[in-house]
């Protein structure tokens, strides 16, 4: 009798067919280990591990193995990966610094706290009290020799990973800490405090004298109307008189003389920069501080510069307490401070220091001065080190000849067409302005009225809570964060609860009055929150099942995107906070990329006062949802060279300018310019000067897309300070073509400025809709570390996305309704204008209560054997 089929062997015949085959930990798991170990070099971890691994095992074809086998691999990658690093750190630090290290740690200060909790505590105000704290971090670590610690392998995500493992860390529970992991942490813990304590130090610095340069041009420019020539004589006469080391005739001729000039009228105030200069050296108290806090640094320069000898004598002076001024500690002559020794008899010590605080800051930004313990002002050649790296930006290889034919090709064809539009009377030219008629209004179709209201009459009223369980069951971004289906209730309540917390701007103790919950919780779940892939993740899941609805294929293109900043109200007192210029509010701010097809898909937190071009940049490189080709910004995101950088990573900068009508058009030197339009033209740009520096350019472009450093760090490095580099005039210049083109463009295609205001104007709704969510006014005081203040972002445009996309849902809802139940259809022309940004039904206000009951099936995962487990939140 023929033996039956086994289900073994209906499983081999099925698993043969589809090309899989069952996972031998003993034979196949040394040929994955490789592969496993570099995402755990990049820092994945915990259940964002067991995730890639079985995603690993399926693109080779593997039956994914239970539960303990993948977990079983995850131990080995991480073991392999940390033996690697112990046996570094055993090679290049002795077991006595390392134990030295954990003393000074755990050592108790004057004020009651350890180092530990010192060094963990954030950053304060931009006082001169809470800069000499961070000051004091920075010395601390340096005095314990953690900058002169050897490079080390893995990623500095890596490293944070394990260093995050040291918060609040008792000095009990680290001794039962076992090898290796006990040194990985605290290498990792003291190599990220040193980098991002420095990071900090510098920019409350670079901020404070900003701030003291402002003020004293306010002063400067407020004196410079009262100091008329006679207040000025009589300065200088009782300057005169008071020079006790002159005799009484000396005294008199030089009073005689001042009278003389006076009388001439040679006798002018000072000039408002003089002025400002003066002011300066008399608030020397606030200077002093800055400049110690500086000079304490690691700070290095090149070897045959006048920094390594002028930084080592400032250094010995603030050692010893050294009040004068010797010929070494002498900054370099400048034509505007000799000018102010010679015309008032300020202190030479104070001058120099001034002078030099200022000159340090330059330096810093222009890297003529850099710091190597500092991730962020690293040395200009360490920061564009592409060693180890294949990765090229999109258009380094393409041809520069090439590429300026054809913007010249594009160029002579515009100004053809802005000629003819001025000849025809759509334009105005106005001088040396072009003057752009108002957009008529765009004519809608007929039916556009009674079907938007039709449409947004089918929302039904919704608590928020309600919503976000609703979307949270089509689409499981819960189990993105949690990097699988929550077990319990309570672990999705917190995770719910935390999400709320943080784009909200909820204490702890303020939210467990909202959901009945304990602040220690909440806390831990709002700390879990600042992790940003698992958001990123989570983001990515809402958008792609909102844009799998047929209404969003009619709101715009995949390709485009809109980018702009909306503030964030945050107390005064945190350094990084700037008053809002428009609500004149202090906060900081998200930027946000919103998709063609609506959804906020990038965000990032940014300073008020910070330069846009660069996180415009930063936030296309960042996420891999959409292939985006254009970005529209406003003013505040555009620079000449921002927009040439992002033109060689693939993206191009659509700006809506402000003042539109005053913007010239550079064009290159011997292009033919139509006569009508000479006076608005300047030929300005030299395309020998563009292949000049055009190899180093791309140099920094490659940078960027490697990944070695941000295109805001970028733009930063070569931003107006480098303006004698031959890759910063290259840029620049190749930015300016490229923006006269699209002003170009602009002045011809009424459509295309119609489409700018469009995107533009979608993002303002979209903020609209976050400042709903995130109310004025209700801060925490949370967002001190920059973790808190990433996770605030991510958080709020997390539930700004989760309220569109039930939006979405309900609109198609709806519209399958009356094509099922009628046979109704609507024209896509008609929907290119319904928006899924309506909040009016949603209530967001009020005790939060989570409906369980209705989604309990699809949110989390059955219980076996009848025992719940442990939150992971």
């Amino acid at each position: 009798m023929k033996p039956r089929r086994t289900l073994y062997e209906h499983q081999q015949f099925a698993l043969d067919a589809v090309g899989m085959t069952r996972f031998d930990l003993g034979a196949d798991a040394p040929r994955l280990l490789d592969v496993l170990c570099d995402g755990v070099r990049a820092g994945i971890d915990g259940d964002k591990l067991l995730a890639q691994i079985r995603v690993v095992l399926y693109e080779r074809r593997f039956v994914i193995p239970a539960p303990r086998t993948v977990g079983e691999l995850a131990r080995r990658a991480r073991e392999k990966v940390e033996h690697e690093i112990s046996v570094a750190i055993e090679r290049a630090i002795p077991p006595a610094t390392r134990e030295g290290w954990i003393e000074k740690l755990f050592e108790v200060r004057a004020d009651g706290m350890t180092l530990l909790e010192f060094l963990q505590e954030p950053a304060g105000s931009l006082r001169t009290k809470d800069i000499t704290r961070e000051s004091d971090k920075v010395n601390a670590l340096l005095a314990m020799k953690v900058g002169e610690m050897p490079d080390l392998p893995g990623t500095e995500r890596y490293w944070q990973m394990y260093a995050s493992r040291m918060r609040n860390q008792r000095r009990s529970r680290f001794a039962q800490r076992r090898e290796p992991r006990r040194s990985i942490e605290l290498v990792g813990f003291l190599r990220h405090s040193i980098a991002a304590h420095t990071d900090t130090l510098v920019r409350m610095v670079d901020r404070r004298v900003s701030r003291l340069w402002g003020q004293a041009s306010k002063r400067a420019k407020a004196d410079q109307g009262a100091l008329p020539a006679l207040q000025v004589l009589l300065a200088q006469v009782r300057q005169a008189i008071n020079e006790k080391s002159h005799t009484k005739a000396k005294r008199f001729d030089s009073i005689a003389e001042l009278v003389r000039r006076y009388d001439a009228g040679e006798m002018k105030p000072p000039s408002i920069a003089a002025r400002q200069r003066a002011i300066l050296v008399a608030e020397i108290r606030q200077i002093r501080p800055l400049l110690k806090s500086l000079v304490g640094l690691d700070l290095q320069g090149d070897d045959d510069s006048h920094w390594p000898a002028l930084i080592a004598a400032w250094k010995e002076a603030f050692k010893h307490g050294q009040a004068g001024l010797t010929s070494a500690m002498a900054p370099p002559k400048s034509p505007t401070w000799e000018q102010l020794r010679e015309e008032s008899n300020a202190n030479e010590r104070n001058m120099a220091e001034v002078q030099l605080l200022w000159e340090l800051r330059q330096g810093l930004r222009r890297r003529t001065v850099h710091i190597p313990s500092s991730l962020a002002f690293q040395s200009r050649a360490s920061m564009l080190d592409l060693r180890g790296s294949s990765i090229r930006a999109p258009r380094s290889e393409y041809p520069v000849k090439k590429m300026l034919e054809e913007l010249i090709e594009e160029m002579e064809f515009g100004l053809e067409r802005v000629s003819g539009a001025a000849e025809r009377g759509d334009l105005k030219i106005d001088g040396t302005k072009i003057k752009v008629r108002r957009l008529t209004a765009q004519r809608t179709p007929a039916d556009l009225k009674g079907v938007r209201r039709e449409l947004y009459g089918g929302y039904p009223q919704i608590q928020f809570p309600d919503l976000i369980m609703a979307v949270d069951a089509e689409t499981h971004f819960s189990a993105e964060i949690l990097g699988r289906p929550a077990e319990n209730e309570t672990e999705l309540l917190h995770l719910y609860a935390g999400m709320l917390g943080q784009s909200m701007d909820l204490s702890a103790s303020r939210l467990s009055l909202m959901v009945g919950l304990t602040p220690e919780g909440l806390a831990h779940a709002m700390h879990v929150l600042e992790d940003p892939a698992p958001l990123v993740r989570a983001n990515e899941a809402v958008l792609t099942w909102m844009h799998s609805h047929a209404i969003a294929r009619t709101w715009g293109s995949p390709f485009d995107c809109a980018a702009d900043a909306m503030s964030l109200d945050m107390p005064e007192y945190f350094w990084f906070t700037s008053p809002d210029p428009k609500r004149h509010v202090s906060g900081a701010a998200t930027y946000v990329h919103t998709h063609g097809r609506q959804g906020i898909f990038s965000d990032r937190s940014i300073m008020i006062t910070q330069r846009q071009v660069g996180p415009a940049i930063d936030g296309i490189l960042g996420q891999e949802l959409s292939k985006i080709a254009r970005v529209f910004t406003d003013t505040h995101g555009f620079s000449a060279y921002g927009g040439s950088l992002a033109w060689t990573v693939g993206i191009l900068l659509c700006p809506r300018l402000k003042n539109h009508n005053d913007r010239r058009l550079h064009v290159p030197h011997g292009i033919e310019v139509p006569e009508k339009l000479k006076d608005v033209v300047l030929a300005d740009i030299s395309l020998k000067t563009i292949e000049k520096g055009w190899d180093a350019h791309l140099k920094v472009a490659d940078a960027v897309m490697s990944g070695r450093l941000s295109a805001t760090e970028a733009i930063e490095m070569q931003g107006a300070a480098r303006h004698g580099d031959a890759s910063f005039r290259a840029g620049h210049a190749h930015g300016l073509l490229l923006r006269t083109n699209d002003l170009l463009r602009s002045y011809a295609d009424p459509d295309y400025r119609r489409e700018k205001l469009r995107y533009l104007n979608h993002n303002e709704r979209t903020h609209q809709l976050q400042r709903q969510i995130r109310k004025a006014g209700s801060g925490s005081t949370r967002g001190r570390r920059d973790e808190e203040l990433a996770a605030q972002s991510h958080c709020l445009a997390l539930c700004t996305n989760l309220v569109m996309a039930y939006n979405t849902s309900c609109l198609q809802r709806t519209l399958d309704s009356w094509r099922k139940t009628s046979g109704r259809q609507v024209d896509p022309a008609i929907l290119r204008f319904i928006s899924p940004m309506g909040f009016e039904k949603i209530n967001f206000n009020g005790v939060i209560v989570f409906p369980f009951q209705h989604y309990r099936a699809q949110l989390l995962t059955p219980r076996r054997g009848g025992r719940s487990q442990s939150a992971g939140v």
